[in-house]
């Protein structure tokens, strides 16, 4: 049998090759779209879509779009975003642009960071 971990009553789960969160009934609240998902944690999980990161809260709704390298949400109004991964054709490491702290994100390119 399968055995799922459930965080704020929601169960990443696999179906199809995509992943999703089932609720305690073992159906999907938040469908299987994501190439990959978290844990939620305080109402929210980073999850990855079409290879990028962002923060979903438990509706599933994008409060950091799907546009980063990596979204690691760490409180209710606190992420983590990182824009750029380490470059791996040359082994160096590229400028990485942190964003900590809360956030407002008002484009791909550009966040507020209170």
């Amino acid at each position: 049998g399968l055995s799922f971990r459930f965080s704020n009553e929601l169960a990443a789960a696999q179906h199809l090759g995509r992943w999703g969160f089932l609720n305690p009934d073992g159906e999907f609240e938040i469908e299987h779209v994501f190439d990959l998902v978290g844990n939620f944690h305080n109402d929210r999980a980073e999850v990855v879509l079409n290879g990028k990161s962002g923060v979903i809260d438990r509706s599933g709704n994008f409060i950091i779009p799907a546009e980063f390298w990596r979204a690691i949400p760490f409180g209710r109004d606190a992420a983590l975003v990182v824009q750029s991964n380490y470059s791996r054709s040359t082994h160096r490491r590229p400028e990485q642009n942190f964003l900590f702290g809360k956030f407002k994100i008002f484009n791909a390119n550009k966040a507020i960071v209170t």
